[in-house]
């Protein structure tokens, strides 16, 4: 019986340090696998961004709006981060969800005719809006001079 018994204490004893060891393990499993989102999203953080708001029925304006957005999108590379929402009516419910994850919904939601640029600094704070077709050239200094003042900082 004392036998039975010190086996038993044994087995528990051992069982106990196997769950503190993968507690501990899958701990610092999600530690590293948050400081590598964070650092991640640190990296991504971009120091300026754009964001496009457009209607997929918006063949006019829209047309011109985009391909100016994707041109200075690779200019302007890691300093900045271009995003476009399409603002549809069949796509609200995800053009909402797009702004919330950015974290510009309060933005969003006065946009109130399409395209729409909005820049915005590294701490979201809207910089520029510039509403209707603009030149590239008016675009790209808008967002330098985020990118300026995001330096001056």
């Amino acid at each position: 019986m004392l036998v039975k018994l010190f086996l038993l204490t044994e087995v528990l004893a051992l069982s106990c340090l196997y769950s503190t060891s993968i507690a501990l393990v899958s701990c610092n499993h999600a530690l590293a696998a948050d400081e590598q989102l964070n650092s991640s999203s640190a990296e991504r953080n971009s120091r300026a961004l754009v964001v496009l708001v457009y209607d997929q029925h918006c063949k006019a304006w829209c047309t011109k709006v985009r391909p100016i957005m994707q041109e200075l999108a690779a200019e302007l590379g890691d300093d900045v981060n271009v995003v476009e929402i399409d603002s549809s009516a069949s796509v609200g419910k995800s053009a909402i969800k797009t702004a919330e994850d950015l974290g510009i919904i309060r933005y969003y939601k006065d946009v109130d005719m399409v395209p729409v640029v909005m820049i915005f600094d590294s701490k979201k704070k809207l910089m520029h809006e510039l509403g209707g077709p603009k030149t590239k050239e008016t675009y790209k200094a808008a967002i330098e001079s985020t990118l300026k003042n995001a330096k001056n900082k």
